[in-house]
């Protein structure tokens, strides 16, 4: 409803809308029912307490929707695009959308928030289940269960998570039973969950168990007060025991055994002893902050909105890719489960130890 030149022309208060179509309208205190398919909805302002439902099948575009603190109106979608949701909440037991693209949720509770998302912001999202699967989406001081995986270059700030990620970067988080794959974490506390793999522990806390053995990680400046079981990995300036094969362990607090490992200080007939000074394990850079565990170095850079500043933050930590004049490489025992590194290149027969086959300079 509106105009030729997309001008507003109705506006509805405390009034129920059914299988209709709205453009350019405004809904104050309303419910929007379109459920059986009929109606579109588009470039709309809906405002409303707790009495006040949307609740629609087909598509909705370029709309904002706002509550307030105590008084949340209850939404539900099938798709929505290119539009704002503040202080609103889900039905009981019930997703809020099943796709987001282009959407930015505020201060939202409730059950589930959506099935998938793109290009997509969540800020203040208190949610029995945040989401499934995630393309470029940014999570900030959220709470809630990461249900079928955030992935794919989403960035994860200042939250409390559990559940499943992969390829997400998680800067000062809580994040508890998680199963990740690819994933960095930065000034975080990790506590316990199924498994972690191929994936980079930054200046963070790790404390609980985890049903599975890690393995491709990279593990600097950390801490973990019992022995973890990791394979094919990397662990410096850390204060953490580990156990496993093909391991370096360099300028630790701890302990390490297995097969086929490198470290600094005493070894065992199955490691080679490395020094501290470089000069065997030839990693391209050993970072500012060689001492041992979590440092206080300030806060993070928000990667989202200073990815410079970010990049330079994790750069300071070093570069624990040997280069190619390393001892390591070549040294590391074949395991057939293990057939790619931390980036994702392909091993080698035998394989160079720990995370990382050697960096190609350029």
């Amino acid at each position: 409803i509106c105009d030729l030149d997309g001008v507003t022309v109705c506006e509805f208060r405390d009034t129920l809308v059914t299988d209709s179509s709205l453009c350019n309208v405004t809904a104050i205190n309303s419910s929007i029912s379109g459920y059986t398919g009929k109606g579109t909805y588009t470039n709309c302002r809906f405002s409303g307490n707790n009495n006040s439902r949307v609740d629609v099948y087909n598509s909705v575009r370029g709309c904002y929707f706002m509550g307030s603190e105590g008084s949340k109106p209850i939404l539900q979608f099938r798709e929505l695009k290119d539009s704002t949701v503040v202080c609103c909440s889900t039905y009981i037991g019930s997703e809020m959308c099943e796709t987001a693209e282009n959407v930015v949720f505020v201060d939202i509770d409730g059950y589930t928030l959506c099935r998938d998302s793109i290009d997509t912001t969540f800020i203040r999202c208190r949610m029995d289940e945040l989401l499934g699967y995630t393309n470029n989406c940014v999570f900030i001081e959220c709470e809630g269960k990461l249900r079928s995986g955030v992935g794919n270059k989403s960035y994860v700030i200042k939250s409390k998570v559990s559940g499943e990620a992969s390829g997400t970067v998680f800067v000062s988080c809580s994040c508890g039973g998680m199963s990740a794959s690819g994933c960095t974490f930065v000034n975080s506390q990790i506590d316990g969950g199924k498994e972690i793999y191929s994936s980079r522990i930054i200046n963070s806390s790790i404390t609980g168990t985890f049903t599975y053995s890690m393995r491709c990680m990279l593990l600097v400046n950390s801490t973990y007060s019992g022995m973890l079981q990791v394979y094919f990995s990397t662990c410096v300036n850390s204060s953490v025991s580990i156990k496993g094969d093909n391991n370096v362990y360099w300028n630790n607090s701890g302990s390490c055994y297995g097969k086929h490992i490198a470290m600094t200080g005493y070894s065992t007939d199955n490691a080679v002893t490395l020094g501290t000074d470089n000069s065997i394990s030839r990693f391209v850079n050993t970072g500012y902050f060689p001492a041992i565990g979590v440092q206080d170095i300030g806060e993070c850079p928000d990667p989202t909105k200073d990815p410079d500043g970010f990049a330079d933050y994790i750069a300071s930590f070093g570069d624990w890719h040997p280069q190619a004049d390393s001892f390591l490489v070549g040294k590391g025992g074949h395991m057939s489960d293990n057939s790619k590194d931390l980036d994702g290149a392909t091993r080698p027969d035998p394989p160079t130890i720990g995370a990382y086959e050697p960096k190609i300079m350029e």
